[in-house]
Order: C-alpha cells, then sequence, then structure tokens
C-alpha cells in the first residue's frame, strides 16, 4: 500500500506574515486609485475658444447656438456664464432652456474676486454636481479661475497643479492670480463649502 506523503505544515506566523502582505497590497492599489487625480486637458467644442475639460466640467468662450445643442447632445446640465455684464444673456438662456439645460448667471471680477462672487459660482456648480456643466466668459480665463477654486475646494491638494492649470487655460498673471490665491486660502481653511455629502471627486470624462 503506497505512503501518503504529508504536505508541508506552514508555520501559523508565516501565513499572517503573508496574509498582511496580501491585505497591505490591496489597500496600497485602492489608496493609489482613489489619489488619482483628473488634470485639465484641452478639448474640442464646436467653436468654443480656449476650450478645456476637468472631468465632466467644460470651459471656454461664449457658446453660440451650434455649441448649445452639441452641449446637449452632450448632456450638459448647467450653463454658468461667468461675464461682467449686468443682466443675463436671455437670448442664450432661452435657447439653454429649450433644449433642456438650466442657465446660471455669476458674474466675477477676475481682479478683485469677491467672496461673494466665488460662493456664488461654486454654489451653482454644486447645485449641478451630477450633470457635466459649461463654464464661460468672453475669453475663458473667469472660467479657468473658478474651474481652480472648484477644484482646489474639494482637493486642497492640488492647489499648485490647479493653478498651473488656470494660466495654461487661459488665467492672466498677476492681479489675477493673487485674487486666486487669496479665494484658495479661504476655500482650504473651510471658510465656506459647497461640497454635498459623499462628494469623491469628479466624474470621469465620457
Amino acid at each position: 500500500m503506497p505512503t501518503r506523503r504529508r504536505c508541508p505544515r506552514i508555520p501559523s506566523w508565516l501565513g499572517l506574515l503573508l496574509a498582511g502582505l496580501t491585505l497591505a497590497g490591496c489597500q496600497s492599489a485602492s489608496s493609489t486609485e482613489a489619489a488619482a487625480v483628473v488634470h485639465l486637458e484641452p478639448a474640442k467644442f464646436g467653436g468654443l475658444k480656449s476650450c478645456f475639460q476637468w472631468g465632466e466640467m467644460y470651459l471656454g468662450s461664449v457658446p453660440g447656438p451650434e455649441e448649445l445643442e452639441l452641449a446637449a447632445r452632450r448632456g450638459v446640465g448647467l450653463l454658468l456664464d461667468l461675464r461682467q455684464s449686468p443682466a443675463q444673456d436671455s437670448a442664450l438662456s432661452l435657447q439653454a432652456r429649450d433644449l433642456g439645460m438650466e442657465y446660471a448667471h455669476a458674474p466675477i471680477d477676475p481682479e478683485q474676486l469677491s467672496d461673494g462672487e466665488v460662493d456664488r459660482a461654486l454654489t451653482a456648480l454644486a447645485a449641478a454636481e451630477e450633470r457635466p456643466a459649461l463654464l464661460f466668459c468672453e475669453t475663458g480665463s473667469r472660467a479657468a479661475m473658478v474651474a481652480a477654486l472648484f477644484r482646489i475646494e474639494r482637493q486642497p491638494d492640488s492647489l499648485e497643479r490647479a493653478i498651473e492649470d488656470a494660466r495654461r487655460a487661459g488665467m492672466k498673471p498677476g492681479s489675477s492670480e493673487s485674487a486666486l490665491r487669496r479665494q484658495a486660502a479661504r476655500l482650504i481653511a473651510g471658510q465656506v463649502s459647497t461640497k454635498p455629502a459623499g462628494w469623491s471627486g469628479p466624474p470621469p470624462a465620457r
């Protein structure tokens, strides 16, 4: 009758060590995935000038009728007008609403960038959190600043990258950047929060 060979027993300490290494590897992978940051990238959006994209947030110059129709096809839910015009653009807002999109006017002075201006713009974006948004102004510079602040409030560690991206997207150097840094410090200090519960980052680009 053949003799059965016994499998060698693994010492309990070695089994615990292997389990710990496996768990650490899983946690490391999860941490790396959670820490992934979505960067601002150049985008094509019809005839929009200086157009960039962060997740499903688009920013650029003022959209025309063709860009509004494209926005509707891409599922954009909010048009955020950051121009300093005294009143909202009625023609643009009417077309946006006819296409099923919300229009909000939150004028921004890029050199002053007051608390109230920033809070209004970020609150409008937070209300549209689950839907793509299109931020715009004459040149895209104000849109770049608001997008940077939106990122910084939610990802404080992205401060310098967000400011660098804002420069690439058209933010003017000098007083505008100083105003942006001042507002970034206020947001990081928690003096205002527009983050909805459970927010974990921007949705992936489609």
